[in-house]
Formats: structure tokens, C-alpha cells, sequence
């Protein structure tokens, strides 16, 4: 049944659309067969995102997924210059490498489930701590572990990245232009 991810007037959201639940949970017992028990016991949109529809889902039934999803789906604008697949290759590339990143739990490249390419990930803690405008205080923990994690990023070999990453064949220039 198509319904509308309980969407809150406070929350935010750029991107609110309504959505087949149904599809999505087939899409995600199709990916995981060993959860045929599982349903999505909650699911609602999240604030802070203008490029993509970003999704908070809590699955009940669950045997080897998490209990919470993030869904983050690509919503049409051009705005932010890349697609959740390709994201979703990034993730799964830093993820597996060890760096500090949500888990990538699934990936639909076409429009047939939620109406536009999508990723699932695993749901982490934690909460933003500046904007783009407005940084927070100076925090030497923060700056430490931010350091240790861009130094594990940057040590992950270039070759794993491929040259299907966006702009690897470009310059920093002609990507720009």
C-alpha cells in the first residue's frame, strides 16, 4: 500500500514523498532472504538534507539487519552533483577499508521501489555539531578523531577507488568547469 512516511511539519524535511511500503519491503527481504519475518514497524522522513530524500526506518523482525535504516534516494535536482549510486560505491569502498562510515546495507539503481534510484544504510549514532554557517567551538577530541579518520581515508590506495569514481579522468579544473 502506498503511503506517505509519516511526515512531520516540524521536522524539516526538504524532500517528503509518499512511497509503496510494501515494494520496499520485498526490495529489502529480496536482498536479505534470511528476513522474511521483518516489517518496517516505523519509518519517517529527516530534516537537513536538499539534495536527497533522506528516510529513518525502524524494522521489527529483524534476524541479521539492524533495526534502524537510513534510506537516502536521490530526488531529481541536480543539486549536490551526484547520485546515491554512486555514493553508495564510495561507502562501500571507505566501509570496507575501515573507515568510520554509516554500513552500506543495500543498493536499487532503478526508479521501480521508491520512484527513484536508493541506498540503505545502517543508522548511526550521533548528531550535528555545526552548519555551514554557524561552526561549533574549538573541540580537540573532535579535531583528533576527525584527523585519525581523514588520515584512514587517505591511506586507502587510489586503485580502489577506480576510475569509475566521478571527475577520476578530469582534472580538478575540468571538473569544476
Amino acid at each position: 500500500a502506498a503511503r506517505a512516511a509519516e511526515p512531520r511539519t516540524d521536522a524539516g524535511a526538504a524532500h517528503v514523498k509518499e512511497y509503496d511500503e510494501d515494494a520496499l519491503l520485498r526490495f529489502i527481504v529480496m536482498q536479505y532472504p534470511e528476513e522474511q519475518d521483518v516489517c518496517i514497524a516505523q519509518s519517517r522522513f529527516l530534516s537537513g538534507g536538499h539534495s536527497k530524500y533522506t528516510m529513518g526506518i525502524e524494522l521489527e523482525g529483524n534476524r541479521s539487519l539492524p533495526s534502524s535504516l537510513v534510506l537516502r534516494a536521490d530526488a531529481g535536482s541536480g543539486f549536490g552533483g551526484s547520485s546515491v549510486i554512486e555514493e553508495y560505491r564510495l561507502l562501500k569502498i571507505l566501509y570496507e577499508h575501515g573507515a568510520r562510515v554509516a554500513k552500506p546495507i543495500a543498493i536499487e539503481s532503478s526508479r521501480d521501489v521508491f520512484g527513484s534510484p536508493f541506498m540503505l544504510v545502517e543508522s548511526r549514532p550521533g548528531r550535528s555539531i555545526g552548519h555551514m554557517f554557524v561552526l561549533p567551538p574549538p573541540n580537540l577530541a573532535t579535531s583528533r578523531d576527525l584527523a585519525a579518520q581523514m588520515a584512514k581515508i587517505h591511506s586507502i590506495p587510489a586503485a580502489a577507488f577506480g576510475s569509475a569514481t566521478a571527475g577520476a579522468d578530469t582534472t580538478a579544473r575540468e571538473h569544476v568547469l
